[in-house]
């Protein structure tokens, strides 16, 4: 999602509301874009015109582009919009129990996100169950049969991320997903949603006014601090500083000789580093022992520039 100098306007009798002016923003697959900002500040706005939910008039989306990959949503009919919302991309609205039907039973609710998408009554029925399971909620079977009004502000919260997990979505925006949760429910929530990110590779988009909820991060797998090497004089590598996450793909790019795997063999202390930490979830690999060091091995691995030279010649493979 690549949203591009958006400018949204509301005309009033008080006269014209600007409430967003000129956003920019980009998310990836895997990747997670907190937007960030006070009440009124136009979070919701933003995100509203990425899911067609602003109503023109009184609304007006004065400028911008909002690309998907790569296409425009801005230049689609009302038909071709409602396609990828739920099935692409799906919100988590701020309050669920006003954005939950308090006169059908929480499992037809689910079900009929699947169903509006094409999906057999069966099959929606069974994903249902599953989905309920997956976010935690006791009594898959009999929760289905429950009414919104019976489950805690936690449980409801968590209903609605199973609703719109339902189609497996490439993007999920989260609308102030913990507001009026107790922290302890919080950090259920923003776990339970980086858990599914990691199991889906989907994009995620909170937006929050909270700062403890942006600061809820996950702790990198392997950190790179001021990592050095010199020989003879010649500095091979100069203060290399970098984070890896679980799941995330990390380039190392630069010319022939610009110590590319110098660092690599650096981490897995193949050679040693003249300065520097290296810490592989959260242990300074360059103080660990050559004994220390082959238990950590099982856990990463290296595939080698050259296989002729990888590979031992005098033996089978």
């Amino acid at each position: 999602m690549d949203v591009q100098n958006l400018s949204v306007r509301f005309h009033t009798a008080q006269g014209v509301v600007r409430a967003v002016e000129d956003v920019s923003w980009h998310v990836d697959r895997g990747e997670t874009l907190a937007i960030l900002g006070e009440s009124g500040s136009g979070k919701s706005v933003s995100s509203s015109v990425i899911m067609n939910l602003i109503d023109c008039p009184p609304g007006e989306i004065a400028s911008g582009r909002v690309l998907f990959e790569g296409e425009d949503l801005l230049t689609w009919t009302e038909e071709q919009r409602r396609r990828p919302n739920g099935k692409r991309i799906a919100m988590i609205f701020r309050d669920p129990l006003s954005h939950l039907n308090p006169v059908h039973t929480v499992g037809r609710q689910i079900a009929e996100t699947l169903t509006a998408h094409g999906r057999p009554q069966a099959e929606a029925r069974s994903r249902a169950r599953a989905l309920v399971e997956r976010v935690g909620i006791p009594d898959p079977g009999g929760a289905l049969r429950k009414y919104p009004h019976q489950f805690s502000g936690g449980q409801r919260q968590r209903l609605m991320i199973a609703m719109a997990l339902g189609l497996k979505p490439d993007l999920l925006i989260a609308d102030e997903p913990t507001t009026a949760l107790d922290v302890t429910v919080q950090a259920e929530v923003l776990s339970l949603l980086q858990d599914v990110q990691a199991e889906t590779g989907m994009g995620l988009v909170p937006i929050t006014h909270d700062l403890r909820v942006v600061a809820e991060g996950p702790e990198p797998i392997l950190s790179c601090r001021d990592l050095a090497k010199s020989c003879g004089g010649f500095d091979a590598l100069k203060g290399v500083d970098f984070d890896l996450h679980a799941g995330e793909t990390l380039a190392v790019v630069g010319e022939s000789g610009s110590g590319k795997s110098t660092v690599a063999k650096l981490i897995l202390r193949l050679e040693d580093a003249t300065r520097g930490t290296v810490l592989w979830k959260g242990e300074d690999l360059l103080t660990r022992t050559p004994r220390q060091m082959a238990g950590l091995r099982r856990q990463m691995q290296m595939v080698f520039q050259d296989p002729t030279q990888s590979l031992n010649p005098r033996m089978s493979v």
